[in-house]
């Protein structure tokens, strides 16, 4: 259908003037009293506008997270997941995971000896790419058939890797090796 606007003006049976939109159709014209297109103009314009404070409040929820918003719950979804025993989450919070430096099972096997009770962080620090994030700590060591918690405060080393946190594990195939980070 080829649609052509026309605007003309009609004489009314009142004796005064009325605009009157006329599409023009293959088969003949389609007429709209002014009142009716001042209501589809109206709705024109509510709809633009709905459209355009939807996608300026899309937009105005849009956050981009700074680096400390980022770390965070990086290193609390880490401690949380070392204090409730689950290797293969810390694993996938590594450095190692992402670099490959490490496969899983040794990472496993090396993470057996102490049994963490509660963490809680209490300050971070960051520079650049790397961050520390220092965390008050309560474990218990098996091998020494101790029940008793021992507390101390731990500071864990972080590292900005393709806009993620990793935690950043010292010495985590040097153990033994002599060689230093």
């Amino acid at each position: 259908m080829i649609f052509k606007v026309l605007k003309y003006r009609l004489k009314n049976v009142d004796s005064y003037y009325k605009t009157v939109m006329k599409i023009k159709l293959p088969t003949g014209y389609l007429h709209f009293p002014y009142h009716k297109m001042v209501s589809i103009y109206k709705a024109a314009i509510t709809v633009c506008l709905i459209i355009f404070l939807a996608v300026l409040s899309s937009c105005a929820g849009f956050h981009v997270k700074s680096p400390e918003e980022k770390l965070l719950p990086r290193a609390e979804e880490f401690w949380a997941a070392r204090v409730a025993g689950d290797s293969i989450t810390c694993y996938k919070l590594e450095e190692v995971s992402k670099t490959g430096k490490q496969p899983v099972s040794a990472y496993v096997r090396s993470h057996g000896g102490l049994v963490y009770k509660s963490a809680e962080i209490t300050e971070t620090d960051i520079n650049g790419e790397k961050a520390i994030v220092k965390v008050k700590l309560s474990y218990v060591i098996p091998a020494l058939g101790s029940r008793n918690a021992f507390n101390m405060e731990t500071v864990d080393s972080w590292k900005l890797i393709d806009g993620e946190w990793y935690h950043h594990q010292k010495n985590s195939l040097n153990i033994g090796l002599g060689r230093k980070e």
